[in-house]
């Protein structure tokens, strides 16, 4: 899978070597807090190794990126995408709290749509966001990402782009 750049960072596919990055940032109740329940570390050490495993699988549907900051060399975050249907992608990303707020989300986002589209031929991707996270929801519609009315549930909204 490919490796890529933007601006400010570097993206590469998820390895072996981030196990902690992947579990501080799953385990972490202010970067969980618009998704979910932090997992326990047992919990987030089994999703790791989970994700690996399905990045080599054959089936491809579904792969990961570490996020590392050019200007610190640290890494930041975790960006990937999901899918289940030809076309369509559900792309998901994780930054660490100190990361957050910087612009990182939408420079990201953009340069995966992108890579998603020329790889693998995706033309739709979504993203589930809690309606109570307007930070992801703002970066999302600056992106050019538009609600989808139908896909709503109590808690979530369900942002749409079609390339």
């Amino acid at each position: 899978m490919h490796n890529f750049t933007t601006e400010r960072l570097f993206i590469r596919a998820l390895e072996k070597q981030d196990q902690a990055l992947y579990c501080h940032l799953y385990t972490d109740t202010k970067v969980m807090r618009h998704i979910c329940q932090p997992l326990s570390q047992e919990q987030a050490i089994k999703a790791f190794k989970t994700t690996l495993n399905k990045q080599t699988s054959k089936t491809k549907n579904q792969f990961s990126w570490a996020i590392t900051s050019k200007e610190t060399n640290q890494a930041i975050g975790i960006v990937g995408f999901q899918s289940q249907e030809k076309e369509h992608a559900i792309l998901g990303l994780l930054i660490s709290e100190n990361s957050q707020g910087r612009g990182y989300a939408p420079e990201v986002f953009k340069k995966l749509i992108s890579i998603c589209n020329s790889t693998y031929g995706f033309k739709k991707f979504t993203s589930q966001v809690q309606k109570d996270n307007i930070n992801s929801i703002k970066f999302l519609k600056l992106i050019g990402f538009k609600s989808e009315p139908l896909a709503h549930t109590k808690d979530i909204d369900t942002y749409v782009f079609n390339v």
